[in-house]
């Protein structure tokens, strides 16, 4: 593996993830009681037989369900591998922009939609996402601006280079890097040790919904308007274009 140009960047910024919640208002209760108390008790009992989506799970949930799958046996390395792992080490992931976060995980939102054979046939199918932060300040490895001379960063489907790049930042120690998105106009980290993140906290929330007919896609940020997505070119991998991000941010 040729070796990309090695920069070092002394990060301290926050760091946006996107990841499924329930709709912040969503009565999980309401057709069993009329009580807001009794849906407040059935509510604290969950609570306590599942992980927050809040912090501290915002930072640390990637790295506990590695460490969880890996306890109740020995999984097979594809099925915790992700872009910068084969499946052999843990990565948290956010985008430099919230905006990004979003992207990302809409890809992966609409193509599991798609690959669902009764969500095909359904009406609309619908997501929800907590969008947070978490501070992270490390030296991390820059590969931002790099698409050009390493196109492999970025492409849609193989990950090969970025996990065999991302075992060996990570086996020689490094906490994480810096690397184009692959799925819009921006940056992500990839971080490989979560003491780098802190203060880890909820900003807002996004709905998705997909038209499996129509393959019309929108999200809706906060208070913002739809912003709507080519499906095509989404699930071809073809990165969002930077005006179309804007408006996403512009939405809320």
């Amino acid at each position: 593996m040729a070796d990309p140009h090695w920069a070092l960047t002394d990060f301290d910024a926050p760091l946006y993830r996107s990841i499924p919640t329930i709709r912040p208002s969503e009565d999980l209760w309401d057709d069993l009681t009329d009580e807001a108390e009794a849906g407040a008790v059935m509510d604290a009992a969950i609570a306590r037989g599942k992980p927050a989506v809040g912090p501290p799970n915002l930072i640390h949930a990637p790295f506990a369900y590695f460490e969880q799958a890996h306890r109740l046996g020995n999984p097979p390395p594809d099925m915790l591998a992700t872009r910068y792992s084969d499946g052999n080490h843990a990565v948290w992931y956010g985008g430099l922009r919230p905006a990004v976060a979003l992207a990302e995980t809409l890809y992966w939102f609409v193509r599991g939609a798609l690959e669902d054979e009764l969500a095909a046939h359904s009406g609309p199918v619908v997501g929800h996402r907590a969008v947070g932060s978490a501070q992270c300040r490390a030296l991390l490895i820059d590969l931002q601006g790099q698409e050009q001379d390493l196109p492999q960063i970025i492409d849609p489907n193989d990950h090969g280079y970025c996990r065999r790049l991302g075992g060996r930042i990570h086996n020689e120690g490094h906490p994480g890097l810096l690397a184009p998105s692959a799925r819009s106009q921006g940056g992500i980290g990839a971080i490989f040790n979560d003491r780098v993140l802190s203060d880890g906290r909820v900003l807002s929330y996004a709905r998705f919904q997909l038209e499996p007919a129509t393959g019309q896609v929108s999200v809706t940020s906060g208070e913002g308007d739809p912003v709507g997505f080519d499906l095509e070119d989404l699930l071809a991998g073809v990165r969002v274009s930077a005006a179309t991000m804007g408006l996403m941010e512009a939405g809320g």
